[in-house]
């Protein structure tokens, strides 16, 4: 049992001796050895944010969602606000909270609204009724809830109580389906010549163009296990951000590997990941002035966007190499020293989508990408991650992922296209990026 009788009197009787009826109350307790994956199968009906970290020993599952104090208003103008002063409006703390999430979610691509994507808001985030974490050994529990939920908030209380397997006897471990949508290979071919074109035209430098596989699954997400889900790839792909963002009927995760930004205190780092290769020697990869010359757009925008709110920038003189399972990428490393008074989501206006996952310019290449591709991208190429109560945040870019809503998986794979690319090579690619997600289906079959 993770919430005990003890959990729940304690948090009762501190609840009954306030007088702060709107406010959240945020507790938390200490647990013994758990594994968190066990949980997810409990869940399949609630909202949910799942995050795995391994380089940085960073494990937790954000559980039921408490909406921010944000008006219609502005969600409805995608208005990007700072957050952090909701923290302490919205929330009294027991405990020393300033290295614990507290706030989970991402923001979209663009604003673009289609009905595939309609559960999320194009900014969406939210405090979690329950986080449940290991963070570098340390095995907790973190309750927020008030008054007035806090006798509804028990029934999700009791779920995630349920022992593994009572509560999920629906859920079906094998994912299988068949692909009975994607982009055609000579449509590729026709908006990748598109945008070869406006870069001849010096229009735009560099436009990420994406693909897209939909698959019809025979389970419904309700009966999906995310448990299988996100410990393959956890097993297959621990250099990369695993991820789950479970809202209404939708799921969207992944196992990106490119970081957006981790604050720390006054410190940033963030990277430049951009220029890929599927087979041959590192160094090839190394020597190739196309990817060269592509990878140095992206950390000349990064340097430059992080200029006006940064001092002390260092970053690698020459990139290195990501390997991944199945392609790798030049990586340079980026860190510098916030300006006083500047956030996570100064970086966020000033950055965001950076070069790698749209082109530059930024504001002409997006529009070349809305007008070429036939579907929204959602939260794919967006930002996903957390925010602490001290200003500290980790945002990764969403990659190598999937959304599924009802019984299909729309999976996505984009690539940089910049002058010398190559449509065939470039949707080779693609298809090499495809694998995270298509290997998660011990079943289909292609168009």
């Amino acid at each position: 049992m993770i919430i005990t009788d003890e959990i729940r009197e304690f948090i009762n009787y501190n609840l009954k001796n306030t007088k702060k009826i709107s406010k959240y109350f945020s507790y938390k307790f200490t647990l013994g050895k758990f594994n968190i994956l066990e949980l997810l199968d409990n869940l399949s009906e609630d909202d949910y944010f799942y995050w795995h970290n391994s380089s940085k020993n960073e494990h937790f599952l954000a559980i039921g969602r408490i909406e921010l104090p944000i008006s219609k208003k502005i969600l409805a103008e995608n208005k990007l606000i700072n957050l952090y002063p909701l923290i302490n409006q919205k929330i009294c703390f027991n405990y020393s909270a300033n290295n614990y999430p507290i706030i989970c979610g991402g923001i979209k691509f663009s604003e673009e609204t289609t009905e595939l994507w309609n559960d999320f808001n194009h900014y969406d985030f939210f405090i979690p009724k329950v986080l449940i974490f290991n963070f570098n050994a340390e095995i907790g529990l973190i309750i927020n809830t008030n008054k007035t939920n806090f006798m509804s908030d028990n029934l999700l209380w009791d779920k995630i109580n349920c022992p593994s397997g009572k509560c999920s006897e629906h859920i079906q471990s094998i994912l299988k389906g068949k692909i009975f949508e994607s982009t055609d290979p000579n449509y590729w071919e026709s908006i990748v010549k598109a945008a070869l074109h406006k870069i001849a035209g010096n229009d735009v430098t560099k436009v990420v163009l994406a693909r897209k596989k939909s698959i019809a699954l025979k389970q419904k997400i309700e009966t999906i296990s995310a448990k299988r889900i996100f410990k393959v790839l956890n097993d297959k792909h621990a250099e990369s951000l695993i991820f789950g963002y479970k809202k209404l009927s939708s799921l969207f995760f992944g196992a990106t590997p490119e970081k957006f930004l981790a604050l720390r205190g006054n410190k940033i780092e963030t990277e430049a990941l951009a220029g890929s290769q599927t087979n041959g020697d590192i160094n090839d990869l190394l020597q190739d002035d196309k990817n060269l010359n592509e990878h140095k757009q992206v950390l000349d925008y990064i340097l430059k966007g992080l200029s006006d709110i940064t001092i002390n920038q260092e970053f690698d003189k020459e990139p290195k190499i990501k390997d991944l399972k199945y392609i790798k990428h030049l990586l340079t490393n980026i860190s510098a020293t916030f300006k006083p008074g500047t956030t996570s989501f100064d970086v966020i206006e000033k950055l965001f989508p950076t070069p790698a996952v749209c082109g530059y310019p930024k504001n002409k290449a997006k529009e070349i990408i809305l007008n070429l591709e036939k579907f929204d991208r959602g939260l794919y190429s967006g930002i996903i991650g957390y925010l602490c109560p001290n200003g500290n945040a980790d945002f990764y870019v969403g990659l190598r992922s999937a959304l599924i809503k009802k019984d299909i998986l729309h999976a996505y794979a984009g690539c940089g296209i910049v002058a010398g690319s190559d449509p065939i090579k470039e949707y080779r690619e693609t298809e090499y990026k495809f694998i995270p997600i298509l290997s998660l289906i011990d079943d289909y079959d292609e168009l």
